[in-house]
């Protein structure tokens, strides 16, 4: 039954999505980028782990412009069904996979987990009471997260139009906050660190 109710909430949130422009996009992630650099999270992180925005995501590259000094780590596959984060020391680093999608290179270094500050993460949707996040049905985000230590940080990354009640499951792994083009949204019910 919940996984039912996860796919129409995707196609939901998919469709509200759509409805934004790019010009809307770009606005709100410039905002966003703003957001997350006044964050004391992402101020005190030196390693970051970050992903590549695809067209329904926000674009976090202002972000990453705006803090040269920090090692920044994107989204990889070790294998076809294990999320990885690899070090990306310049943008000619990002190379284009599969969909269009742009990756590390695989020479690229890959993070140890106990290296990681920070995890700024995307979704379909996040639950603004709870921190709880659905993804695209994969689950390779909750099995990263269940690798790594407890107090390593989890932004949920995402425009406003995606923050909705999640169905929740007893692997899923809430965020610390949310962070949309209206700032940083504290979790009622969150765990301690945020």
């Amino acid at each position: 039954m919940a996984t039912d109710e996860k796919k129409q909430k995707r196609r939901e949130l998919f469709t509200r999505l759509k409805s934004l422009s790019s010009a809307e996009k770009a606005t709100k992630s410039a905002s966003i980028c703003t957001a997350l650099a006044n964050h004391e999270l992402v101020q005190q992180a030196e390693l970051i782990c970050s992903f590549v925005a695809l067209s329904s995501e926000p674009d976090l590259s202002l972000l990453w412009k705006q803090f040269p000094e920090k090692k920044w780590a994107f989204a990889s596959f070790s294998d076809s069904e294990t999320l990885c984060f690899r070090v990306v020391a310049h943008k000619n680093d990002l190379i284009e996979g599969d969909f269009g999608i742009h990756t590390p290179a695989p020479s690229c270094p890959q993070v140890p987990s106990k290296q990681i500050d920070l995890v700024l993460t995307p979704g379909v949707g996040f639950d603004p009471a709870t921190g709880h996040r659905l993804g695209r049905g994969k689950g390779h985000y909750d099995r990263f997260f269940a690798g790594l230590a407890p107090g390593i940080a989890k932004l949920g990354i995402c425009f406003a139009t995606q923050l909705t009640k999640v169905i929740t499951e007893p692997h899923d792994i809430p965020m610390c906050s949310l962070v949309t083009e209206d700032g940083v949204a504290k979790i009622a019910q969150g765990p301690p660190g945020a």
